[in-house]
């Protein structure tokens, strides 16, 4: 957690700390009482001018039912009019019109249908993107996978079977690289837990020893799940 602080509008001090993952954008000034609100997905908090970051973290942290209510309520499904840019697989792209296929710097869509066009070309890409990553690390770390496959759940990022089949959601599309990675070693190391007990997480930490860090990253990606 961290605070940054600059100077906003008159006899205002404009600062930014992190709650659950989440990025707060801290508006202090001569006042008594705080105020939460949650602005088109992003959260901002007013505070008296002597409060520190530690009261404002107890205080989302008492309200922590309530922020992720409203932030549930304010997901919103991303724009995908030409010249928009979208995040994919952890680069950014500006949206232009055309056949719906996916470049390094650019996300091409046709002119009618463009969220049905979306959908089914991610879903193509994380085919190939997530078969060739978590097979990469069942080779690295003698998992064995059945098959790799990609089903549309909002529930969850990723589930695997007994039998070693892994399915994952294409709106994973939406995350970045380490976080993709982090999806892909969960769902091997239920190839030998099929539960999240201790001995899970040891399996998990082998593979990526901060996956503490990039499981809460995730908390910051539930808005993916309502869109599309």
């Amino acid at each position: 957690m961290h605070s940054n602080g600059e100077k906003g509008r008159k006899n205002v001090t404009i600062g930014k700390i992190i709650f659950d993952s989440n990025e707060v954008t801290v508006e202090r000034k001569q006042r008594k009482s705080i105020v939460l609100s949650v602005r088109g997905g992003k959260i901002v908090l007013r505070a008296p001018l002597w409060m520190d970051d530690g009261k404002l973290l107890d205080f989302l942290e008492n309200h922590k039912r309530w922020l992720a209510k409203n932030l549930s309520a304010e997901a919103r499904t991303p724009e995908f009019s030409d010249g928009a840019r979208i995040s994919l697989f952890g680069k950014e792209r500006t949206i232009a019109c055309g056949r719906a296929r996916l470049d390094e710097y650019v996300l091409f869509l046709p002119e009618e249908g463009r969220e049905k066009a979306l959908i089914a070309l991610l879903k193509r890409e994380m085919r190939t993107y997530m078969e060739k990553i978590t097979r990469e690390i069942a080779e690295k770390f003698g998992f064995h996978v059945a098959n790799v496959r990609i089903g549309s759940a909002r529930s969850r990022w990723g589930v695997c079977s007994s039998k070693g089949n892994i399915t994952y959601s294409f709106r994973a599309a939406f995350l970045t690289e380490d976080l993709l990675y982090y999806l892909a070693a969960h769902e091997l190391c239920h190839t030998r837990q099929m539960n999240h007990g201790a001995l899970f997480w040891r399996e998990v930490e082998k593979i990526v020893p901060d996956y503490r860090a990039r499981r809460n990253a995730l908390k910051g990606y539930r808005w993916v799940m309502h869109c599309l």
